[in-house]
């Protein structure tokens, strides 16, 4: 296993988790790297059975470099391997939120994404942009949100594994999770 987008090798406690593995096999089996998911051309990263990217399409520059930056991490899977992209929705069909480091993408995009994919002859597994009828569902947390900036978050997920929402509204946009899952080809 290889974990991205990390500068270091002090950045491994961002992704060790002691509940799900000791110490020892996590340093026996997973590399900590620098690797930037734009620049996904390096020969030894091939034949992976799972890729995912959580919330790396949001770090993208524009709506073409998240697309390619998808594109391109198929090659660093085997035949019939997965990818799994989380990324932020916004619910508006025009325009995405997108403010750099902060992007947002539309329906249109990954509905786009998938017909790229699918013609390339991977398997994108259907897309839902369903809002769902639970009533935590209806819940939109607006500005000021309770809880504000990165290591917050951080903090609060970590304490106790809890987002304080499943949607907001930021920026004139409904946003909320979204997970993109795609079998590559073969």
């Amino acid at each position: 296993m290889v974990a991205t987008d990390l500068p270091d090798e002090a950045e491994r406690d961002r992704v060790f988790r002691p509940a799900l593995v000791d110490a020892r096999t996590f340093d026996a089996n997973v590399e900590v790297s620098n690797l930037n998911m734009r620049q996904l051309d390096d020969a030894t990263l091939r034949g992976f059975d799972l890729c995912w990217s959580s919330g790396v399409i949001t770090q993208m520059r524009s709506m073409a470099e998240a697309s390619e930056a998808i594109t391109k991490a198929m090659d660093v899977l085997r035949p019939g391997g997965l990818a799994v992209h989380t990324a932020d929705l916004a619910f508006a069909e025009d325009t995405p939120f997108s403010p750099v480091g902060d992007m947002s993408c539309s329906r249109p995009f990954f509905e786009k994404l998938a017909e790229q994919l699918n013609g390339m002859g991977h398997e994108v597994l259907p897309l839902s942009f369903d809002l769902g009828d639970h009533p935590l569902d209806r819940y939109v947390d607006m500005e000021p949100y309770a809880v504000e900036g990165l290591e917050a978050w951080s903090s609060l997920w970590a304490e106790n594994g809890d987002a304080p929402h499943l949607k907001l509204y930021s920026g004139g946009q409904l946003r909320t999770s979204f997970v993109l899952i795609v079998r590559a080809r073969g």
